[in-house]
């Protein structure tokens, strides 16, 4: 967000908050399970996205820049795994994946900030993240 302020996550399940450039930092949400991280995205300092590389934990969201919740059960079946993410607006967002090559990539968009979602398959050239 800015020089002080940021999120960073790991591919131990840990959403990371510092509020002084990473001099010091808190663990905002451990996502459960054997979840990786592999991408975030912020429209706002308050509003952002976390994908994942884990069916059944794909995307996370904050919208208080603190509190996180999953938002999996909302989205299409593709893709499968959400490796690359954009929110160009709080109400606007596209997330990407796959990096498996046995699985079906695809591009997932949002324009009512994740109530609804649309998917485009992109079978062929694979996306890889």
């Amino acid at each position: 967000i800015d020089p002080q302020v940021g999120w960073a996550i790991n591919s131990a399940g840990h959403i990371i908050h510092t509020e002084d450039g990473f001099k010091t930092f808190t663990i905002q949400q451990t996502v459960p399970g054997d979840t990786w991280l592999r991408c975030m995205s912020f429209s706002s300092p308050t509003d952002g996205w976390v994908g994942t590389i884990t069916r059944k934990q794909r995307l996370w969201r904050t919208q208080d820049g603190k509190t996180w919740a999953n938002m999996t059960p909302g989205l299409p079946t593709l893709p499968s795994a959400v490796c690359g993410i954009c929110s160009p607006s709080k109400n606007v967002v596209y997330g990407s994946g796959t990096q498996f090559p046995d699985r079906e990539a695809a591009i997932m968009k949002t324009t009512d900030g994740g109530a609804t979602w649309t998917s485009i398959s992109r079978a062929a050239p694979i996306i890889r993240c």
